[in-house]
């Protein structure tokens, strides 16, 4: 069946996916540490790249003209035709090649960890994001109970502390371990991270000379569907727990400033959703509304994500879901920039209280952990600049 369908209605369609290319190509700028001004050109590769709306979205984000002097389709192909000669020259001549191609790991690789005081479950990273491949990492850790008899390790994947904001690879498993064993008896982790991507895992328990080894093939594409789900991992961000923001804190990396400034506006967005229920001093109250206002506004988007979830529902033709694919499409990217809006102007809340000395009721400990990330991050801008 051929359905015809209008620009519109196609951008609208796809903007999900323009959406998450225009959030990877910003972070990987910033990642390389990097502004557009310093970047020659941009070079278009693969079919996709193609559609106007992509490079309309370019021209935005960077203030240049990408170059379309290469064909996309061949392009992939080129590529492939140096690197097969680079494997090539090296089998036949083992002296330095003309390209050098580095693989790194797209995402780091932890273990999921459990905080000694706590309880909690956080995750240990083992290989930070953007390490050359192949490597390898140890790691020591302890049993958590007296006379353990099996040990897991959980493989997970992402930037996030917290493991369910992690994807989950794989587990590997001592078992049998023997009766009585005393709390705190060491573990070595070692992750084997290939240039193929292959992933090796293996747990030994020393004093027994016990162990188990996994090898772990990374297919995750269907966590990846949502857009919602995939931009919380890429980027980082924080949700807030039931249990309080305990779990916000715990496992925090001292030496990752990057982790600790976004942990620290998470405690900023909390503190200000208690303030903007609160009476507030004058000084605040202009935050205050505008938080308000954008808490009222993002109920509005939910409310119209709602009425086109109902509306996609009860679509009968096939021209008519693709309509209303569109309009849903278009209500979820809404929500997305409410919510986002809703969230920045409770950071601004939280923030301002802290700077006038108000603490909005039953959030000291909240206060304690923003007062200390601030601390930390002082400290680690002294030292910076000396």
């Amino acid at each position: 069946m051929r359905v015809e369908i209008t620009r519109y209605e196609f951008h609208e369609l796809t903007r999900d996916l323009l959406d998450r290319t225009e959030m990877t190509t910003s972070l990987v700028v910033k990642q390389a540490c990097l502004d557009w001004s310093q970047i020659d050109r941009i070079l278009l590769v693969g079919g996709s790249s193609r559609m106007p709306m992509v490079r309309d979205m370019l021209r935005r984000i960077s203030g240049k003209e990408p170059d379309c002097s290469q064909s996309p389709d061949e392009a992939v192909a080129h590529g492939a035709a140096i690197y097969a000669g680079m494997l090539r020259q090296k089998e036949l001549a083992p002296q330095k090649p003309t390209y050098e191609l580095i693989n790194v790991s797209s995402h780091s690789l932890g273990v999921v960890g459990i905080h000694k005081q706590t309880q909690e479950k956080f995750n240990v990273v083992l290989i930070p994001k953007n390490t050359p491949l192949p490597c390898r990492a140890v790691r020591n850790f302890r049993t958590a109970h007296p006379d353990q008899r099996s040990v897991h390790i959980s493989v997970v994947e992402g930037e996030s502390h917290r493991p369910e904001d992690c994807i989950f690879l794989g587990e590997c498993v001592v078992r049998e371990l023997p009766s009585g064993l005393p709390q705190g008896t060491p573990i070595e982790v070692e992750y084997c991270y290939a240039a193929n991507g292959r992933i090796s895992v293996s747990a030994r328990v020393p004093s027994i000379r016990q162990s188990a080894r996994v090898e772990i093939r990374r297919d995750h594409a269907n966590h990846l569907e949502d857009l919602d789900a995939w931009r919380k991992k890429l980027l980082m961000l924080l949700t807030e727990s039931k249990q309080g923001i305990k779990t916000i804190a715990t496992g925090v990396n001292a030496n990752d400033q990057e982790s600790v400034q976004q942990h620290l506006d998470a405690l900023y967005i909390k503190l200000g959703k208690v303030a903007a229920g609160v009476t507030l001093p004058t000084a605040l109250s202009h935050s205050q509304k505008t938080a308000a206002q954008a808490t009222v506004e993002c109920n509005q988007m939910k409310a119209h994500l709602k009425d086109a979830e109902s509306a996609r529902h009860t679509a009968v033709s096939r021209s008519e879901a693709i309509k209303l694919d569109a309009l849903l499409a278009q209500a979820k990217t809404r929500l997305h920039e409410a919510q986002t809006r809703a969230d920045f102007a409770h950071l601004v809340l939280g923030r301002e209280c802290v700077s006038a000395g108000f603490r909005p009721p039953n959030t000291e400990r909240e206060i304690q952990q923003i007062q200390q990330l601030q601390q930390h991050l002082k400290v680690a801008k002294e030292k910076a600049d000396v």
